[in-house]
C-alpha cells in the first residue's frame, strides 16, 4: 500500500490556494442600498429625492416639476431657492417631495410617465430621472406594456427607490432618508457636508455598502431635517425700464422724426431753388442772344 508523504512544500502550496478561495468566495460590498421594508418601518411617509438639474430639457422648474408630478414651488422650497422662478444651472442640486411608500417587500415612490419619441426603459431611468430607479423594476411594475414596443403617450409607472425611516432610525432623530444617487468625484465628506449629515451616519445607513463603487447607484442620506443647499448666486434680474424712460423714448423719437422730416423740406426747397435760378440764368441768355 502506498502511502502519501506531503512536503512542507505541498501543505504551504495548498494552503495558499485555501486562503485564495475564501477570500474571492466572501461577499463583496455592495454599490447598492438597502431599500427593503422592515416590520418596523413606517408603511408610508413623506420623503425626498435628490435630482441634479440638467440640460436641455430638465434645466428649469416647470418641466423638472412636471416630470415628477409636484409643484415648482414644493421644490422651490424643499431645496433653499428664494423662488420659484429663480433660473436654475446645469449640475445645481434639488430636493424633490415625494410619498415614500411600501409596494410588495420594498419602498418606492412611483410616479407617472408618459412615454416620448426614442425613449425606453433605460433611458427613462437613466437619463431623465438620472438612475433615481431602474429599468429592470420599470417593467416589473407595468407588467401589460411590451417594454421593446413602448408607444409614444403611453402612460407608465416610474418606481423611484426610498425609504422611510425605521423606528431605530426614529430613535437616533432621523426624521428623513434622502435618496441621492453617487456623483463621479463624490467624496463621503463632500457628500455629507452637502447634506448636513455626518460622514458616521451616512455609513451606517448604508451598511454594507461599497460607497467608492456607488457611482451611478442610489444611497440613502439620513437627515433629522431637511438641510439648506447652498444654491449659486442668481443671475441679476432684468433691470424694469420706468415711465420716465419710455418718455425720454418717446420724445427722443419724435424729435428724430421731425429731424429727418426737416432734412427732407430742406433738400426739397433747395433743389427747387437751384432749379428756378437755372431756368432764371437760361431765361437772361435767351433775351441776350435775340438782343
Amino acid at each position: 500500500m502506498a502511502i502519501f508523504r506531503s512536503s512542507p512544500k505541498h501543505l504551504l502550496l495548498l494552503h495558499f490556494f485555501v486562503f485564495i478561495i475564501s477570500v474571492t468566495t466572501q461577499p463583496l460590498p455592495s454599490p447598492r442600498a438597502n431599500f427593503s421594508s422592515s416590520a418596523n418601518s413606517l408603511s408610508s411617509c413623506p420623503s425626498y429625492v435628490a435630482y441634479i438639474a440638467q440640460g436641455p430639457e430638465f434645466i428649469d422648474l416647470g418641466s423638472i416639476s412636471d416630470l415628477f408630478g409636484v409643484c415648482r414651488l414644493s421644490i422651490s422650497q424643499a431645496s433653499n431657492l428664494a423662488s420659484e422662478d429663480d433660473p436654475l444651472y446645469p449640475g445645481q442640486l434639488l430636493l424633490i417631495p415625494i410619498t415614500c411608500g411600501c409596494s410588495g417587500s420594498s419602498f418606492f415612490a412611483n410616479i407617472t410617465y408618459q412615454i416620448k419619441k426614442g425613449d425606453s426603459y433605460f433611458l427613462v431611468s437613466t437619463k431623465a430621472f438620472e438612475n433615481l430607479t431602474n429599468w429592470q423594476v420599470e417593467e416589473e411594475m407595468n407588467p401589460g406594456i411590451n417594454p421593446t414596443l413602448l408607444k409614444i403617450g403611453t402612460q407608465v409607472t416610474i418606481p423611484l427607490y426610498c425609504k422611510c425611516p425605521a423606528k431605530a432610525d426614529s430613535e437616533a432623530g432621523f426624521n428623513f432618508l434622502v435618496t441621492y444617487v453617487w456623483q463621479p468625484g463624490d467624496a463621503l465628506s463632500s457628500v455629507a457636508k452637502k447634506f448636513n449629515a455626518t460622514p458616521g451616519d451616512i455609513v451606517k445607513e448604508n451598511k454594507g455598502v461599497n460607497l467608492t463603487a456607488s457611482v451611478g447607484h442610489p444611497v440613502l442620506i439620513p437627515v433629522s431635517q431637511l438641510p439648506a443647499l447652498s444654491q449659486p448666486l442668481n443671475a441679476p434680474p432684468k433691470r424694469k425700464e420706468s415711465k420716465h424712460e419710455w418718455v425720454i423714448v418717446a420724445l427722443s423719437s419724435v424729435a428724430a422724426a421731425i429731424l429727418v422730416t426737416g432734412l427732407a423740406v430742406s433738400l426739397v426747397y433747395v433743389r427747387r431753388l437751384r432749379t428756378k435760378k437755372l431756368m432764371i440764368s437760361r431765361d437772361i441768355e435767351f433775351d441776350e442772344n435775340a438782343a
